[in-house]
């Protein structure tokens, strides 16, 4: 048996998500989030504010997961493909997390003038939240201007 956090806390943090309906292709996923991420052109505010670089909601459904293969240890069932499910939810859980953090790297970096030099200092400077690195980076770097050009898809006008 693997340790687990405890089931109040799981259970609080499952209900953050949504069930998915059975999918053959990724059948081991059963919740997804609520909120979907925003377009990579959003801003980078609003991105923190709505949640996309939050901390992955995979590590909660293999901590569920976990919790249901305790269990059933504890019944001495067979665990066969829980098991292959927690192997799957830990892929996806490690593959997700390390996309995050690249993608607030590179959005950061974007967003202000910095380098990854630069970056990782202020992440050690900054012990708050994300919305506390960004009021950071917003008081000692400058903002990239970003030009808005129009959309470059489709017929043009006449």
């Amino acid at each position: 048996m693997i340790k687990t956090h405890p089931k109040e806390i799981i259970e609080q943090n499952m209900l953050k998500l949504k069930p998915l309906k059975y999918n053959q292709f990724f059948w081991w996923r059963k919740w997804d989030l609520i909120n979907k991420p925003l377009h990579k052109d959003d801003p980078l505010w609003d991105k923190i504010r709505n949640g996309d670089f939050d901390f992955s909601h995979y590590f909660w459904q293999l901590q569920h997961c976990e919790m249901e293969l305790n269990e059933i240890y504890k019944k001495g069932d067979d665990a066969t493909i829980h098991v292959e499910r927690r192997k799957r939810l830990r892929d996806d859980f490690v593959k997700d997390e390390t996309a995050r953090l690249n993608a607030i790297k590179q959005a950061f970096i974007n967003e202000f003038i910095m380098g990854d030099m630069d970056y990782d200092e202020a992440v050690d400077k900054c012990t708050g939240t994300l919305e506390d690195l960004y009021n950071y980076c917003k008081l000692n770097f400058y903002k990239r201007i970003h030009v808005q050009l129009g959309r470059k898809r489709g017929r043009p006008k006449k």
